[in-house]
């Protein structure tokens, strides 16, 4: 024989986890507005710190000598690296050309 369980919710008790859940929605706002405001401050201070090091920023001409005008400045060079070394893995047994 097939049997039913009936439930009754009182009306209080709906209106008190509708307001948990009204209660909860704001706190949620409340947190991902003060989340929003954190990352964009970091944004604006990385923006600003990558403005700044553009601005500072030396371009070194010749990168095979060692010149200590540069030296405790940021610098900008370019040129190609080379090297004959083989890099090597013993745990794996994996051997490659440098760069």
């Amino acid at each position: 024989m097939a049997y039913q369980k009936v439930t009754h919710t009182s009306w209080f008790s709906r209106i008190g986890r509708s307001f948990g859940g009204v209660l909860t929605g704001l706190i949620l706002i409340v947190l991902a507005s003060w989340l929003l405001y954190w990352n964009e401050g970091r944004t604006v201070k990385t923006g600003g710190a990558i403005g700044e090091a553009q601005m500072l920023t030396v371009r070194m001409k010749d990168i095979s000598k060692v010149d200590s005008s540069f030296d405790g400045k940021l610098v900008h060079a370019s040129g190609r690296a080379e090297t004959e070394k083989i890099l090597q893995d013993l745990s794996f047994g994996v051997e490659k050309q440098a760069i």
